[in-house]
């Protein structure tokens, strides 16, 4: 096999690059940064290498997500970087931040090669269809009323594990996915359920009614991004399964419905104030409004082509490390980089549905779909809460915004879709052979 380097070169001269700046940068630690490119660009060339050569699957999903992780650690040091240059000591220093993206972004590395080796070494993952969802269930029970619970303004989606603080939604959304995949992929008994009820196949049944047990923790956990993904990615595969046109309809008018009656009861004040400051930031702007306020000025005040890593104060602005990230990038780096991020998930999209249709098992075209479209909801959300498109939500950036439970969970994702990659040339190459 001929080993094509030119995709993978970008990658790795766009790291060099942007490293190189922040090297000029007065008072940047020369020698940590000279660290964190050659971390960054020997594990990128590295596993390129693996995949590409050992003919391990789809190597293109990798590079675009070495894309995005790369971005992410090169603007957390920039805006850690100016931070430093600009307060002695500030009260929530970003350059730890920025130290752990990158310890971060190597354990995912090596998550990537063990969800890998595991997906292609167990067999039979359609048939745990309640154990994915006992998890979940465990998982959400844990974060609001276990032991571990560690709330985050407000938030329960939080537990604590000694000085480690994990994220449960992220782990929730991977047995999410395997949950819907195994329903969708029709090949599951559901042993002590009709075959149809009222018309509908029984395995819609289920997954209609897990999906709203999980819309409804996530109430309680306050957490309107994550619930928002997951009745995005049950639509959208009820779009593309044999569902009668009558389920998705009744889904969003029992959705509205449900909304409605929460906030006639004033349990959703919550929500009802976002969709207020997104209505018109204005109406606060020092309070409620000025988290999306700052990212509209952020993104204007970069222009097309930004004011240059580490020359903007953006670290200045709330959460800059995760729900803000796209806006800082559009600020050091121009909207035109922000365009080529939005392009870049659409070459993820892409890859991971061509997978999707070519791969011939039923679950695996399943969890496919299911991975990338929560994958593409998910950097939809954000990238539109902070360019003012839909309500602003504390929903992470997949492969983009700081914390080590979306880095973690994402790239388990993407190591099984690679392993699923796999199995899709090895069915092309028999039918080849007939």
């Amino acid at each position: 096999m001929k080993f094509r380097f030119g995709a993978v070169s970008m990658v790795l001269l766009f790291n060099i690059i942007c490293f190189g700046l922040l090297y000029f940068y007065p008072g940047a630690d020369t020698r940590e940064l000279i660290m964190a490119v050659g971390i960054i660009c020997a594990l990128i060339l590295g596993t390129y290498i693996i995949v590409y050569a050992f003919n391990l699957g789809d190597p293109y999903p990798f590079l675009t997500v070495a894309m995005l992780s790369s971005m992410s650690i090169i603007m957390l040091y920039s805006v850690g970087i100016k931070q430093m240059a600009e307060i002695e000591n500030p009260s929530v220093s970003l350059m730890p931040i920025a130290k752990a993206q990158l310890k971060w972004f190597i354990c995912g590395i090596g998550v990537f090669f063990a969800s890998y080796a595991i997906y292609r070494l167990i067999k039979g993952w359609e048939k745990f269809t309640y154990f994915y969802m006992g998890m979940a269930l465990m998982l959400y029970l844990i974060s609001l009323i276990g032991p571990l619970k560690s709330p985050v303004q407000g938030v329960h989606n939080w537990v604590k594990l000694g000085p480690v603080k994990l994220q449960v939604s992220e782990f929730i959304k991977l047995c999410y996915c395997f949950a819907m995949a195994s329903l969708f992929c029709r090949k599951t008994k559901l042993t002590g359920f009709k075959e149809k009820l009222y018309g509908i196949a029984r395995e819609d049944v289920v997954s209609t009614v897990f999906v709203y047990m999980c819309l409804g923790f996530f109430i309680l956990q306050r957490e309107l991004g994550t619930a928002l993904l997951f009745f995005f990615v049950y639509l959208a595969l009820m779009m593309l399964y044999d569902v009668p046109f009558v389920m998705p309809l009744g889904n969003i008018a029992a959705v509205a419905l449900g909304v409605l009656l929460l906030y006639s009861m004033g349990k959703i004040d919550y929500v009802m104030s976002r969709v207020e400051i997104w209505r018109d930031p204005g109406i606060d702007p020092a309070g409620a409004g000025y988290q999306i306020t700052k990212s509209l000025e952020a993104i204007c005040s970069g222009g097309y082509f930004g004011t240059g890593l580490g020359l903007s104060p953006a670290y200045t602005f709330p959460v800059i490390e995760s729900d803000m990230i796209f806006s800082a990038i559009c600020y050091e780096m121009g909207i035109f980089m922000g365009f080529a991020i939005i392009m870049i998930y659409f070459i993820l999209s892409y890859r991971g549905f061509k997978i999707a249709i070519e791969v011939s098992e039923p679950f695996d075209k399943a969890l496919a779909l299911t991975m990338i479209i929560s994958i593409a909801g998910q950097a939809f959300i954000i990238i539109g809460g902070v360019t003012k498109m839909i309500p602003l939500t504390g929903i992470t950036m997949p492969f983009v915004s700081a914390g080590g439970s979306s880095m973690i969970v994402c790239f388990a994702m993407l190591g099984i879709l690679t392993a699923i990659s796999h199995k899709k040339d090895k069915s092309k190459l028999q039918v080849d052979k007939m």
